[in-house]
């Protein structure tokens, strides 16, 4: 076991030697970067005895050299070594270094970086350079990218930070670019970011002059049901009766359900009451009445209907429909007999309903007469347009309101009603040409024939004739007539 003498004679002992450039020995001398510390040595000798008559020269001298060296070093040591001799034995021979070997901007550049390295402060910075230095950091950290970036990243839905945009004409300008761009996304993003970071009056005064904004921002509200919010957002900017409107239709579209109607119904009542009873929006006040109106009718009619009728019957909704499919319903449902003579009208029966909501005459005859036609109730049709006169003469309701017969006979043709009540209806057009005309078109040849012969017009009838397919009834037809003899023809 070894004593403690021999540890500290083991720890205390080095094996490796210091560099000195006097050491002869070139073999037994470690080499550095690839040259013997030999080698080194006799370059150094030979510089010095060059320069040691010049005093003057000697920081020059010595900077060359050091430049030699460190080029030696970085190259293959042989070459390094054969460089050094002949520039020693250059040295020698001529008593100074050749000019060509480094110029004086190089080692005015070698001296200027030594200084400039002596100049720099080494250890750790002062506390003010590290504040300065995190200070601009931060500065940096917060500037704001480009408009044109962010707005890009929205785009490609990337991630995006908008509070670096800190100054008003900031976030004017991003607000801007993204109206020019047209991305709702990046518009209605920029639009929340301003309702957040700026004042109430400063965001409403930008708003006012950016229209597109303000309607992204409103249906972003009313989607979310945000109506105070929206409310406060449209009167600020002075669209009191926009805001009102924008009530109404968010208290009509809640009825999805005859479960619900009651409560929309209370809504409607409310939101009259206090949105439009004054201001701008009271001219639209009768709308909203109307609308409270047909809720109701909707609602009496449903509770009637199931009352009348099984569950298994029940297949038609009408809350919610709009106010002319709620009079087919009242058509089909609650039809009421012209010729009654009961002096209490039911209050669902349609024409109730039309006054009530104050639907003008062409819109019920044209619904009634398409809900009765597809029932082929042709006597509840003829009870809208015709009505008996003095001396059994046929009177037309309604007059220069009602629907022209023309119409009404090319509707009934349409929906497939037979001929004589088509017929009954062309004959009560005006005009001798657009009746004949009328017939022709809706092919009712024989109405035509009539009218031809009460006119006394043979060649017309002639015409037609030979229009009419061989041996058909309504070819006979006209072939009787041209025979007759009480008729007076004019042609």
């Amino acid at each position: 076991m070894a004593s403690f003498e021999d540890d500290e004679a083991y720890w205390n002992e080095t094996k490796s030697r210091r560099f000195n450039f006097d050491d002869e020995d070139e073999n037994s001398g470690s080499r550095l970067l690839g040259v013997s510390q030999a080698g080194t040595s006799r370059l150094s000798r030979q510089i010095r005895s060059v320069i040691s008559n010049d005093a003057a020269d000697t920081s020059l001298l010595l900077s060359e050299s050091s430049l030699l060296s460190e080029s030696t070093f970085s190259n293959d040591s042989n070459k390094l070594f054969s460089a050094n001799t002949s520039l020693a034995s250059a040295t020698l021979t001529d008593g100074l270094l050749p000019s060509s070997a480094v110029s004086d901007s190089t080692i005015q550049r070698i001296i200027n970086a030594d200084m400039s390295k002596e100049l720099k402060p080494r250890g750790k910075l002062l506390p003010e350079e590290e504040l300065k230095i995190l200070r601009r950091k931060d500065q940096m950290r917060w500037q704001p990218p480009p408009v044109e970036e962010t707005l890009r990243r929205i785009l490609l839905g990337l991630p995006f930070s908008l509070e670096c945009y800190r100054s008003l004409d900031d976030k004017i300008k991003i607000l801007d670019a993204a109206l020019d761009q047209g991305n709702g996304d990046a518009i209605l993003c920029v639009v929340q970011f301003l309702s957040r970071t700026l004042k109430r009056a400063q965001f409403t005064h930008l708003l006012s002059h950016r229209p597109v904004a303000v309607s992204h921002y409103a249906a972003h509200l009313s989607t979310r049901f945000q109506l105070t919010e929206l409310n406060n957002l449209l009167e600020s900017l002075g669209k009191s009766r926009d805001a009102s409107i924008k009530q109404f239709g968010l208290a009509i579209g809640n009825i999805d359900s005859p479960s619900r109607c009651q409560r929309t119904l209370q809504t409607l009542r409310n939101c009259l009451a206090s949105h439009f009873s004054s201001g701008a929006a009271e001219m639209d006040r009768p709308f909203v009445i109307h609308a409270i109106k047909l809720l109701e009718w909707q609602i009496a009619a449903d509770e009637k209907f199931r009352s009348l009728n099984s569950v298994q019957e029940v297949g038609e909704n009408i809350i919610g429909a709009p106010a002319l499919l709620s009079v087919a319903h009242a058509c089909r449902y609650h039809w009421e007999n012209p010729k009654s003579k009961n002096t209490v009208p039911d209050p669902l029966a349609p024409s109730v309903l039309c006054q009530s909501l104050g639907i003008n005459q062409r819109a019920y005859q044209w619904t009634a007469l398409r809900t009765k036609a597809q029932e082929q109730a042709w006597e509840a049709v003829d009870g809208l347009f015709i009505s008996k006169g003095w001396f059994q003469g046929i009177r037309l309701i309604g007059g220069s309101n009602s629907i022209p017969m023309a119409d009404v006979a090319t509707e009934l043709h349409a929906l497939g009603a037979p001929e004589d009540i088509v017929v009954k209806y062309i004959k009560l057009v005006e005009g001798v040409e657009e009746r004949i005309s009328l017939a022709n078109r809706l092919q009712c040849h024989t109405a035509a024939i009539d009218i031809m012969k009460s006119q006394g017009d043979r060649l017309g009838i002639c015409r037609l004739k030979d229009r009419l397919p061989p041996r058909s009834e309504e070819q006979l037809y006209a072939e009787n007539a041209l025979k007759s003899s009480s008729i007076r023809w004019k042609n």
